[in-house]
């Protein structure tokens, strides 16, 4: 199995933990960017906007937060579509999204 073989399976598992509440994304210091911390490895999704439109960029830290592998969403022919749904997903969850929603429309009552 080659590492894009092996991070479009990580992004699937990531995408099905992340909408089923099983894995917890946090925001972090950079507004574009979100951690999901797992007991022996951590992930980092970050989105940027450069001359070529959006760039999405994925991380594995190591247990010592140490960067290990990085794969860019671009360059994984294929996975782009789930990477952007995995971003959007792990933002909504790191905000909060549907909460901060629900408040709003009950405000509105």
């Amino acid at each position: 199995m080659t590492n894009r073989d092996r991070f479009a399976a990580l992004i699937g598992k990531l995408l099905k933990r992340t909408r089923d509440g099983s894995l917890t994304w946090r925001e972090t210091a950079d507004e574009e960017e979100f951690l999901a911390p797992t007991p022996n490895a951590s992930v980092l999704i970050s989105q940027r906007f450069g001359r070529f439109g959006t760039e999405l960029r994925i991380k594995i830290l190591d247990d010592r937060g140490r960067v290990v592998e990085t794969m860019d969403a671009s360059e994984n022919s294929g996975c782009e579509e789930e990477a952007t749904e995995l971003y959007e997903a792990a933002r909504r969850t790191a905000l909060n999204s549907e909460r901060v929603l629900d408040e709003l429309l009950q405000s509105l009552d």
